[in-house]
C-alpha cells in the first residue's frame, strides 16, 4: 500500500471551496470495533468541484462545526443545484493506493460555510 499526505487543494484542482452532500457523527473504533457510544467528532461529506465531483469525507474532531445545515437541507441543496459550499482550515488529506484503486481521507481542523454570490445576490 502507497500513501501520500497532501492538501485539499492538492485533490481539487487547487480549489479550497467543496459542496457539501452529507454530514454525520463518527466514533473511534480498535480494528472493526467501535471503542464507545460517544461520538468524538464530525464527518462532513464533500465533492470535490476541483477533480470531477469527486467525493471525500473529512473529519474533524469535536462539534458540528456547521450545526444549522440538516439533512434535509443537504438533500434538498443537491436535488434543487443550489449548494452548500463548505471550506476546511487545515485540512490534510491521505491517499492510499489499494490494489488498482485510490482511497482518500482527510482530517481539518475547522469548517465554515461559504456564501455563494447567488446567495449572495438573493439576500441583498
Amino acid at each position: 500500500m502507497n500513501k501520500l499526505e497532501t492538501t485539499l487543494r492538492g485533490v481539487n484542482g487547487d480549489e479550497t471551496v467543496t459542496i457539501l452532500t452529507g454530514k454525520s457523527e463518527y466514533f473511534d473504533y480498535k480494528g472493526d470495533k467501535k471503542v464507545n457510544d460517544v461520538a468524538v467528532g464530525m464527518k462532513y461529506t464533500v465533492s470535490l468541484p476541483g477533480n470531477r465531483m469527486k467525493e471525500l469525507s473529512v473529519k474533524i474532531v469535536g462539534a458540528d462545526q456547521i450545526p444549522n445545515i440538516t439533512d434535509e437541507q443537504i438533500s434538498e441543496s443537491l436535488s434543487t443545484r443550489k449548494f452548500i459550499l463548505v471550506k476546511f482550515t487545515d485540512c490534510k488529506v491521505t491517499v492510499y493506493n489499494i490494489g488498482d484503486g485510490m482511497i482518500m481521507s482527510a482530517f481539518a481542523k475547522s469548517a465554515e460555510l461559504v456564501k455563494s454570490e447567488s446567495s449572495a445576490k438573493q439576500q441583498a
